[in-house]
């Protein structure tokens, strides 16, 4: 019994492992097809423009994940598969380094063909600088959205709080936009999307920060993530331009919208290999967290085992 529970605590490292040599578990359909149809099915039967069908939509997209994460509770290293699905690393650094590739090939109509995949803003309009800066804020966001808060609701909740940070993380990837048509509709999504990642961006920060001492993190995370749109991407982003010694932010223009963002760090503009730069030290973040949350869901059942 006590070796099993041995194993099962180390469910959130595994996950990671898994993702770092294969990637995303090669089966179709795919559970993160089968959850876009189903936000998409309940999207055209529920939508309206406004708030409260917004918060039934997002509440009902929920369900299933409710529904599958308490029946995971019942399958050994269920943690670890449903982990292992959610953490998209080995995806989100293989399609960053493939528009450094391009850029370093000159290629920018290939390097703007892929960009989409990884943010939402225009490609048509970004430069060489452009396409860096995107391709590294998505970076670091990303590290938050894919990589630290699966393995942090894991850790938490086990396959239920995987499960429901997925859904809730698609959900805002769908419909969470500053558009006519989801800037209600979708507010239900994006402030529940935010509230599941702000515990992983903070961590997220920190870990960036053990990881690069000397840099000043936390200080650029105080002084210039607190003023970005977003309660957790700026401080993702405002970590990784201290670490790397760059400066993010700025212009950024989406195909319904121009926003001005703040800049992001007191360093140069980035160039191509600071692409991989930033991949490198997204992996050793989702490393570090994944020992983190696995010691810490050790020393958890430790305590509990005492006082039982």
């Amino acid at each position: 019994m006590r070796r099993r529970q041995a194993l099962e605590n180390q469910e959130i490292p595994l996950a990671w492992f898994l993702d770092t040599i294969w990637g995303e578990p090669s089966v179709s359909p795919h559970p993160i097809e089968l959850l876009g149809s189903w936000i998409s099915f309940l999207e055209k039967h529920l939508y309206a423009p406004t708030r409260p069908a917004g918060l039934l939509f997002a509440a009902t997209a929920a369900i299933p994940a409710l529904v599958m994460g308490a029946a995971g509770k019942r399958v050994r290293f269920a943690t670890a598969g449903t982990t292992w699905v959610s953490v998209a690393g080995k995806s989100l650094h293989a399609h960053a380094l493939s528009v450094q590739r391009h850029l370093e090939h000159r290629d920018i109509a290939a390097a703007r063909a892929i960009v989409p995949a990884l943010v939402g803003r225009d490609p048509s309009v970004l430069d060489q600088t452009g396409l860096t800066r995107a391709t590294i804020e998505s970076v670091a966001e990303s590290t938050v959205d894919a990589i630290v808060a699966p393995l942090f609701w894991g850790t938490v909740c086990g396959p239920t709080g995987v499960t429901l940070h997925k859904t809730v993380n698609t959900l805002d990837s769908m419909v969470g936009h500053h558009t006519p048509r989801y800037k209600n509709f979708g507010w239900a999504a994006a402030k529940w999307d935010d509230m599941m990642a702000w515990v992983p961006a903070r961590c997220t920060a920190g870990f960036v920060a053990a990881l690069s001492p000397g840099k000043g993190v936390l200080r650029t995370v105080y002084q210039d993530g607190t003023k970005h749109p977003s309660p957790n991407a700026g401080l993702a982003e405002a970590a990784f331009a201290a670490a790397l010694g760059i400066q993010l932010g700025g212009i950024t223009i989406y195909p319904e919208a121009e926003e001005h963002r703040p800049y992001l760090g007191q360093g140069r503009p980035p160039v191509p290999p600071d692409i991989a730069r930033a991949c490198v030290l997204s992996h050793q973040v989702g490393t570090l967290a994944s020992i983190f949350f696995g010691l810490s869901r050790q020393l958890a059942t430790n305590r509990l085992r005492k006082r039982s």
